[in-house]
């Protein structure tokens, strides 16, 4: 029986270290640019321009070249979004980050929940495998929300511009030149630990079920054999 209990622990602890991962990853994707990625061009001039610009939630920079060298320039969402109303789509934005914030949550529940089933043996509660089950469930949730909104938000604006308005009118376009960049992968890397996190406590706790279910067992079948 310690062994079995031994073995639930250790998946638990395992469920921690991938909930420390997913924290990681789902921080960093709220704080970096890495979302979009675009190169870009001045239709005036196509062979004389060049341009980088990397995007985020909150921010970003736009690197451009018009054979006087690199500019860098920043890049504000919120000043986006404010100034040209058709640059995202407000409504997936608010939604991804929404969704990103609900899942950083869920997943520092699912480690303090991870912790406890480490050190201890709870109850069959939501203290327990129900609980990290739940928990780990609404975070998986949350980041395929995050991705869904962030996919459509992609494919109905920033496939075609990830410039601000000034841009623009200064003949610049990244039509068909952006693409999706590391932070939103580490949001899809985070949700598949989400449901690594689910199969692990699932068969912790099968373990311990088969355990207990073998131990009913043995009195019986010493009765029958008396």
């Amino acid at each position: 029986m310690a062994v079995r209990y031994l073995f639930r622990r250790g998946l638990s602890f395992a469920t921690f270290l991938g909930t420390c991962l997913s924290i990681s990853l789902l921080a960093t994707a709220l704080a970096t640019h890495g979302w979009i990625e675009a190169k870009a061009y001045r239709t005036a001039n196509p062979e004389e321009s060049d341009g980088r610009i990397q995007l985020g939630l909150f921010s970003g920079k736009r690197e451009l070249n018009v054979a006087y060298g690199w500019r860098t320039y920043d890049m504000k969402v919120l000043d986006a979004l404010y100034q040209d109303p058709e640059f995202l789509i407000t409504g997936l934005w608010a939604a991804t980050v929404a969704c990103l914030a609900a899942a950083l949550l869920c997943s520092l529940i699912v480690g303090v929940l991870a912790i406890i089933n480490t050190v201890t043996i709870p109850a069959p509660t939501l203290c327990g495998a129900v609980g990290l089950c739940v928990t780990n469930g609404i975070a998986f949730a949350c980041t395929v929300g995050a991705i869904v909104t962030w996919v459509i938000q992609y494919f109905l604006r920033l496939e075609d511009n990830v410039l601000l308005q000034e841009d623009k009118d200064n003949f610049w376009t990244t039509a068909g030149l952006a693409k999706l960049s590391y932070s939103f992968w580490f949001v899809v890397a985070a949700g598949c630990i989400f449901a690594i996190n689910i199969v692990l406590v699932i068969l912790g706790e099968q373990s311990v079920k088969e355990r207990n279910r073998i131990r009913t067992e043995k009195p019986n079948g010493v009765t029958l054999l008396y």
